[in-house]
């Protein structure tokens, strides 16, 4: 495995080197966070065991840059650190994405278990961890504060050393050098100033990039262009108590007025190189986060106006109390309450009880995802009369003002239910007539032929119940129903004698009668009924071998409709006597469905019919006219 060392320190850097490629594996070393990013591009590795504190990009700055590197960020990043060695530091290492936090010294032995085990798991296709993907304001806030922690902390320890050993001066001198190398590489402005004049003594790269070179001047003629002196945050009562001691941290923000940029301050007093105290501000960039608020102030206006303009009603309610928070105009006046009178009010307050089963039902429904829309869901006005409503709601909470919740979008409907209401009771109405109309062409037909009366009504109710036992749909079987009724009317062109003629027909006599089907059809074709019925008519002497008339149809050529219209028509038919021979037994009947079936008549639609006679659920004579 490919291992990349990150180590400022020469001796760390060489026993690192030789422990690890005494397991096998290939090392690249480099002593900052540039080299390393650099070669890392260069030559992604396995695995980069990091320090953080080091020269030109400091650890924190490299995880971060390979992190955010496509090529690069899913490379375990670990840790290996005597400096950083708190919980806040390993809480910045996971912030920013690093794999594993590591607190020097470590055992070899222990070392080598550890990057085994991370290869094991590499091997056995280890995820690493997500980026928790914070802004980056915040990122740098918290790096920021880790930073000024280990400052202040070092510049405590260095003044307490100061007492004891003044000796330690070289050592001072490094570490402000190390100070001004870690400085640079952080992306927020870092300056140090006199706590008392307020000339700056020191200022990061990053601030010599917007301001230039400006140690030695005072701060508000640079920093904070445009003052004429020393402003409200140059006052040392929010850095030293009453006794002159440093307080701590406090914050604050400022435009400055030269860059027009917004600043994240945090100031603090600090011993300086000399020993004197100094103020060290951290001013992170917040430009870009300020004009995200004022977008997102700008988005919130523009919404307010869509809120209060439209037309639909909207309400919002918190999720956890059911309480309405926010009401638009429409609603109100839909309702006719006023704004502040709906909210605050429980959702329970403005449906009706005797129908909050239903509302309930109808809102989990929709929360299940089983439909999009609560429908008729009833409304109580402030007058106690109720509108009806369907209600469209988000399933995702909302977060507004720290609550999470639920937004609804309610169209009246009121109108819309009553039309519909009319519309249900017209067309029933109008079924009822059309029904009555075809039980009248039925009994017209009948009138003419009085051997066959009660023949048509039979039909209708055998064919019915076969189609029952097939469980088909209820729209279908009214068709058959229907079509059943009036199945024989085009008889009504067959002279009387022909009907009623006792023993058997010419040849002409039968072919007059097998019109009958098409004269059927053309009677009721030009008819607007919402069924189908007169291609039915036409097709209910046809056969499943195409021998039937008029048209010689074939299987699936007939309509389901009229292959069972057929088998209820023989055995009715059969059963029942005709003046030109006499009745058939039922079971005589049920044969000849059984003997043909398949070659005459559907299989599905004989052996439905066979079942209900054959489980006596059926009967002709339970079914003859009264």
């Amino acid at each position: 495995m490919n291992i990349l060392v990150v180590e400022d320190n020469e001796n760390s850097r060489i026993i690192l080197k030789k422990i690890l490629e005494s397991e096998g594996h290939d090392v690249a070393t480099a002593n900052n966070g540039r080299e390393a990013f650099d070669l890392a591009i260069a030559s992604p590795p396995d695995m980069i065991i990091s320090d953080i504190l080091m020269p030109v990009m400091d650890g924190f700055a490299l995880c971060r840059e390979c992190k955010g590197n496509k090529k690069l960020q899913n490379i375990p990043f670990i840790f290996y650190t005597a400096t950083y060695t708190d919980e806040k530091d390993e809480e910045l290492a996971s912030e920013i994405g690093a794999d594993l936090f590591l607190r020097k010294p470590l055992e070899p032995v222990t070392l080598i278990a550890i990057v085994r085990e991370i290869i094991e798991e590499t091997r056995k296709g280890r995820v690493p961890p997500e980026n928790l993907n914070i802004e980056r304001e915040e990122v740098l806030k918290l790096y920021s504060e880790r930073l000024v922690s280990k400052l202040e902390k070092k510049m405590l320890d260095l003044e307490r050393e100061i007492a004891e050993h003044r000796q330690v001066e070289i050592e001072l001198k490094d570490s402000y050098i190390r100070f001004k190398t870690v400085m640079d590489n952080i992306e927020a402005l870092i300056y140090v100033a006199d706590i008392n004049n307020h000339r700056i003594l020191y200022l990061n790269k990053y601030g010599r990039d917007v301001f230039g070179d400006v140690e030695g001047k005072l701060c508000w003629k640079t920093i904070q262009t445009g003052q004429s002196g020393p402003c409200q945050f140059c006052s040392n009562d929010k850095l030293l108590d009453k006794d002159g001691k440093p307080t701590g941290v406090y914050s604050w923000e400022f435009q400055n007025t030269l860059t027009g940029k917004w600043y994240d301050c945090r100031d603090s007093a600090i011993r300086w190189i000399d020993g004197a105290l100094a103020r060290i501000e951290i001013a992170t960039d917040i430009t870009k986060r300020k004009k995200t608020e004022e977008a997102l102030r700008e988005s919130e206006e523009k919404y307010r106006a869509i809120f209060e303009s439209v037309s639909e009603g909207i309400l919002i309610a918190d999720r956890e109390t059911r309480e309405l928070k926010y009401a638009n105009p429409a609603i109100c006046s839909m309702l006719g309450y006023r704004k502040e009178e709906l909210e605050g009010v429980k959702i329970s307050e403005i449906h009706p009880k005797a129908e909050l089963d239903h509302v309930i039902s109808e809102f989990q429904s929709q929360a299940r995802g089983e439909k999009t829309l609560a429908e008729d869901i009833p409304l109580l006005r402030k007058d106690g009369t109720v509108l009806y409503a369907d209600i469209r709601t988000n399933n995702e909470s909302v977060l507004i003002d720290g609550s999470q919740c639920v937004v609804g979008c309610i169209t009246d409907i009121t109108e819309r239910k009553l039309v519909d209401a009319r519309l249900v009771s017209s067309n029933e109405k109008l079924q009822i007539a059309l029904e009555g109309t075809i039980r009248a062409l039925a009994t017209m037909s009948e009138w003419r032929d009085p051997y066959t009366a009660g023949h048509q009504k039979r039909v209708e109710e055998l064919a019915c119940a076969i189609a029952q036992e097939m469980k088909l749909p209820e729209d279908r079987i009214k068709i058959i129903k229907m079509a059943a009724l009036v199945h024989d009317i085009g008889k009504i062109s067959v002279p009387t004698e022909i009907l009623s003629k006792p023993g058997r027909l010419s040849e002409s006599e039968f072919r007059m009668i097998q019109i009958h089907s098409e004269v059927g059809h053309d009677i009721l074709k030009g008819i607007d009924f919402p069924w189908p019925i007169a291609g039915i008519i036409l097709q209910h002497h046809e056969r499943m071998d195409g021998s039937g008339y008029p048209r010689g149809l074939s299987g699936q050529d007939i309509t389901i409709e009229a292959r069972i219209m057929a088998v209820a028509d023989v055995v009715e038919a059969m059963a029942s006597h005709r003046p030109y021979r006499p009745a058939s037994t039922v079971e005589e009947a049920l044969h000849e469905i059984s003997r043909n079936k398949g070659i005459l008549y559907d299989p599905e639609v004989a052996d439905a019919c066979l079942k209900i006679f054959a489980d006596k659920r059926f009967s002709l004579k339970a079914h003859e006219w009264s």
